[in-house]
């Protein structure tokens, strides 16, 4: 690695303290889902987990919500379910059935509040050798850099919301390799960092990684 890109690094990484430094005065969180949901089906229950960090670092423990779901239709009335902690510290779960197919828009209701990207729900369960299509990885690193609670800390060019202080995105001297490290474990490369290591899956940390590459290449 070249000693200009390591600086590079190093000062992406002091920016991402003073932000979360000047943040951590206020009243918010970060919301981070579990898993992003893909096989919804309309009148049968799914399960959404998220963890809750005051700041987006702190895990907030008895933090009771409301996930709220409505499809964009006129005279559609909202669906409001409720949000149970879990034994796990700052962990929240809730059971989810909506009744008709079609996109969903919702967000979580929790020590404020969390817009997420719109659930697609299917008519019925898939035939038989015929799944579900899942989004390529980019599109799928777009909605989780939403769905894990990037966009609450970082502003990024392509979507709206974060915070303007942040380090921009895309940032064109970051590479994949740095990304990938970055993201499965940022203290490793700077100790001081407030970002949390969010327990990413490797397949969540390539999505993501290809969606932040494929804004850069563009």
């Amino acid at each position: 690695m070249s000693k200009r890109l390591t600086m590079s690094f190093v000062a992406t990484g002091l920016a991402l303290v003073g932000l979360n430094t000047m943040a951590f005065g206020g009243g918010w969180s970060v919301a981070t889902l579990d898993e992003w949901p893909t096989q919804v089906v309309a009148n049968q229950p799914f399960t959404i987990s998220y963890s809750l960090r005051q700041h987006g670092v702190r895990l907030l423990r008895n933090q009771f919500g409301r996930a709220i779901f409505e499809q964009p239709v006129q005279g559609a009335l909202p669906l409001t379910f409720e949000v149970r902690p879990t034994h796990s510290e700052g962990h929240y779960t809730a059971t989810i059935t909506l009744p008709s197919a079609g996109q969903w828009q919702w967000q979580l209701h929790a020590f404020g509040q969390h817009a997420m990207p719109p659930i697609t729900v299917h008519a019925g369960p898939p035939s038989a050798g015929q799944p579900f299509e899942t989004p390529h990885s980019a599109a799928l690193g777009r909605i989780l850099f939403v769905a894990k609670g990037c966009s609450s800390c970082h502003r990024h060019e392509g979507l709206p919301g974060g915070y303007s202080e942040g380090p921009p995105l895309p940032n064109r001297t970051l590479t994949a390799e740095f990304l990938r490290q970055w993201l499965g474990d940022p203290k490793s490369l700077l100790p001081t960092t407030r970002m949390p290591n969010l327990g990413l899956q490797p397949g969540e940390i390539e999505a993501l990684t290809a969606f932040l590459m494929s804004d850069q290449q563009s």
